[in-house]
C-alpha cells in the first residue's frame, strides 16, 4: 500500500470514491500471461474511471506504457524467474498509482531511487542482450508524471495525473 502523501496526491477516500486491485503470480506465469495482466488492469481502470467518475475516454495507451514496462522488467530483470511479483494499481479522484514489487533489491538501492525519483536516464542496461534500457527511458517515465521509489520495500511506485490521461481530440 502507497504511502498516506502518495494516497493524498491521488486522492484516496477509502470511504467511496477509490479503488485497488493486486495481482500477483510467480515470475514463469507473468511471461506466459504478461498482455492478459496488461488487459485485465487495463479494463478494470477505464471501467472504474468511467462509472465512478464518468471519464469515459481515458489514455489506456499511456497507462499500458507504465504498466507493461514495469511488469516486463520485473521478469527480465527480477531476481529469478521463480519468485513471486505483486503490481498493484490505486485509483483515486485525481490519479491513478501503479505499485510494482519482486523480490529483487533494484530499488532497495539509494542511486536507483534519486535516478528514477528525478527521471535522470538509465543506462546500465544499455549492453543487456534482452533489452536497450528504453522501456524505463522512453515509456516509464515520459508516461509517470511523478515516480516514488520505496526504498525501505523495494516498491516503484508510478503515478499518473487523470488531467494527463485525457484522450485528445485530433482535428
Amino acid at each position: 500500500m502507497p504511502n498516506d502523501e502518495i494516497l493524498e496526491e491521488i486522492g484516496w477516500n477509502k470511504q467511496s470514491s477509490s479503488k485497488h486491485t493486486v495481482f500477483s503470480t510467480a515470475m514463469p506465469k507473468l511471461k506466459e500471461y504478461l498482455p492478459d495482466y496488461v488487459d485485465s488492469a487495463l479494463d478494470e481502470i477505464a471501467i472504474f474511471y468511467k462509472n465512478q467518475f464518468n471519464f469515459p475516454d481515458i489514455n489506456t495507451g499511456k497507462i499500458g506504457n507504465v504498466v507493461w514496462e514495469s511488469l516486463k522488467n520485473c521478469w527480465l530483470h527480477g531476481p529469478d524467474h521463480n519468485s513471486p511479483f505483486s503490481y498493484g494499481v490505486f485509483m483515486g479522484s485525481k490519479a491513478i498509482c501503479h505499485g510494482f514489487k519482486d523480490l529483487g533489491d533494484y530499488f532497495k538501492r539509494p542511486e536507483i531511487k534519486e535516478q528514477f525519483e528525478k527521471k535522470k536516464k538509465i543506462t546500465e542496461f544499455e549492453t543487456h542482450p534482452l533489452c536497450y534500457g528504453k522501456g524505463i527511458n522512453e515509456f516509464i517515465f515520459p508516461c509517470s508524471d511523478k515516480i516514488v521509489v520505496d526504498e525501505k520495500q523495494g516498491i516503484l511506485y508510478c503515478i499518473q495525473y487523470l488531467d494527463n490521461l485525457k484522450v485528445s481530440e485530433v482535428n
